[in-house]
Formats: C-alpha cells, structure tokens, sequence
C-alpha cells in the first residue's frame, strides 16, 4: 500500500534508504519518512489506491512505526454521491525522548469503520500528523503498512 500526500499537507512523505540511514530503516531497503517543523508543522497522507473492504467482518490496518510525534489515522467512505472523511480512530502516541526509539508494530481494526457506511463502494485511509504543542521538530517513520482482512 502507498500513501499520496495530500493537496493541504504542509510537508512530504519522504522515503529513507537503509545505505543512508542503517539505523532507521529496520524492514527492507527503506520507509517511509515525516519530518515536522514549526514551518511546515501538517502532514496529511491518503493511500493511493481505494480499498474494497469487507463489510461486518475483521479488517485490520497493520503499521510499523517509530515516532517521537503523533499522528491519527481514520478512513474515507466513497459513495456514489460523496466522500465521507470519519474523524480520527486510531493515535500514534509519541515515543519519549529519554527511552530507546524503537520500531512498534500496530494492529488497528476497520470493522466500525468500514461497516458503518453501507452504501459505501471503497475507502481510502489516510494518516494525519500535528506538529505536538511545545516541540520545535518532530518525526514519524512508517512502513510495512498492509491491510488484513480474513475470507
């Protein structure tokens, strides 16, 4: 799955290869990278593709992540008629300065989500990132974010 930035992000999703940062990048070659500041303090990221998702059955959204800001995720329906943004389901609270920043793992279920909008025809997830009160920069690594559903 791939995230498109969104047209009112402040920022970009930049990608950080494993050669130049060996101790970030823990799964593959590289992840995904957001880098917040007081300048450009939004980031607003939609998958790039809509999702056919099941409808009253376990879905999930699976996410690696290591951060030291915080971040929501939520879902978008598409209707014939519109696009439904739901308010924020999901937070990525920030890791603290004084532990070891280390990669987590999230499983986050769709099923509300996606089982509360029955006329919807597909959805798209997007990410959302604030610059945290009281902080100057801040950052989110993502990757391996997968969608898991159950047949």
């Amino acid at each position: 799955m791939y995230l498109e930035d969104a047209f009112n992000s402040l920022t970009n999703l930049v990608f950080v290869s494993e050669a130049a940062a060996p101790d970030t990048v823990k799964y593959g070659f590289r992840c995904g990278a957001i880098h917040l500041t007081e300048t450009d303090s939004m980031y607003k990221g939609v998958t790039s593709q809509f999702l056919d998702l099941p409808k009253n059955e376990d879905v999930y959204l699976e996410v690696d992540y290591m951060n030291n800001n915080s971040m929501v995720m939520s879902t978008i329906a598409q209707n014939s008629a519109d696009f439904i943004e739901e308010p924020p389901y999901a937070q990525f609270n920030p890791m603290k300065e004084n532990e070891n920043l280390k990669w987590k793992k999230m499983y986050i279920p769709l099923i509300e989500n996606v089982s509360f909008h029955t006329n919807a025809t597909s959805y798209e997830i997007y990410f959302l990132a604030l610059l945290d009160p009281d902080q100057t920069t801040g950052f989110i690594y993502i990757d391996n974010i997968k969608v898991i559903c159950y047949e």
